[in-house]
């Protein structure tokens, strides 16, 4: 947890009181209206958690260049399942547009441009819910496992996608991930990079190229 960051809860709704563990960090200058971006840790069912060093350089990354960030542990005794994910990630999603800097009116989520990230797990749940809502604005996917997309259409994404993945990465194979990506229509367009000598869980020399990642999606 950085200086920058404060711990809340975000509600999940029709869940009896059920709430993730959050951390915030908010972003923006003095009179903006900066909304944090939901950042989602990797499967819950694997250690996977808002502290995890992947979801912390990213969160890192996007607080340098000015914004937000909401980054959640999954709710407690999670399955890790497809819809619960999403639900999880939604509630996110919410939470943040409720923390705008000025308590200025916000259109609802789904006539939003968003940006949401995550990283394996994370990263697909992420997309799932920008495909199910057909949210237009930037999704950073850092290792984003194909074999959870099966059966999921992508030209649903009205997102930029830009994806990162290690060259070594068994659960996200860049042969795979460029099939999959390569097939998408035009205006949509997604952007992969590959880090040479890294693996699914960016333990040596691959979380120190998250932040030019990040620059490059946000530039």
């Amino acid at each position: 947890m950085s200086a920058r960051e404060e711990a809340l809860r975000v509600p999940l709704a029709g869940n009896d009181g059920l709430e993730l563990e959050a951390l915030f960090a908010r972003g923006g200058n003095a009179g903006e209206v900066a909304v944090p971006e939901p950042v989602a840790a990797p499967h819950p069912l694997y250690g996977g958690d808002m502290y995890n060093p992947v979801v912390a350089a990213l969160c890192s990354a996007l607080q340098s260049s000015g914004g937000g960030t909401l980054r959640f542990n999954w709710r407690r005794n999670a399955s890790g399942d497809a819809a619960q994910g999403v639900a999880d990630c939604r509630a996110a999603l919410i939470c943040a547009r409720g923390l705008a800097r000025v308590g200025e009116s916000l259109p609802p989520v789904e006539e939003q441009p968003v940006l949401l990230a995550g990283y394996s797990f994370g990263a697909v749940s992420m997309l799932q819910l920008a495909a199910s809502l057909s949210l237009a604005g930037k999704l950073l996917l850092v290792a984003p496992p194909p074999a959870l997309l099966a059966g999921l259409d992508l030209e649903c994404v009205a997102a930029g996608l830009h994806v990162l993945v290690g060259a070594e990465d068994e659960y996200a194979p860049v042969s795979e991930l460029e099939a999959l990506l390569g097939s998408l229509p035009g205006p949509v367009g997604a952007n992969l990079s590959v880090l040479d000598g890294v693996d699914h869980f960016f333990a040596t020399g691959g979380l120190d190229p998250i932040a030019e990642f990040v620059g490059k999606a946000l530039g």
